[in-house]
């Protein structure tokens, strides 16, 4: 069992995918979705490699909040698929990469 680190907080997050990368590294995402997280939805990303977990990291994808809600392995890469939130009523959906786009 390993523990990932970070700071404690009040906000429910919860692992909701991991994934590999194509060259051995694991990503973990971990997702809240409660009124004490920032926005009312957040995200943390970890990546393990060489048995070393370094994170959490919050996903910026812009100037507007972003939640990832599930990570993809693509043979080089990652890709996430989530939202840019624009209101508290409205977000857009989006795609991230990390990693080799494909050809």
């Amino acid at each position: 069992m390993t523990t990932l680190p970070a700071l404690a907080t009040a906000a429910a997050y919860r692992i909701t995918s991991m994934t590999t990368d194509g060259s051995g590294d694991i990503w973990a995402l971990a997702t809240c979705f409660a009124s004490q997280c920032p926005n009312c939805a957040a995200s943390r990303l970890w990546h393990e490699q060489d048995g070393h977990w370094s994170g959490p990291v919050v996903p910026t994808l812009g100037s507007k909040p972003t939640v990832l809600t599930a990570l993809y392995n693509m043979r080089h890469g990652v890709w996430a698929a989530g939202s840019i939130l624009l209101s508290k009523t409205r977000s857009e959906g989006l795609i991230a990469l990390w990693g080799v786009p494909p050809a």
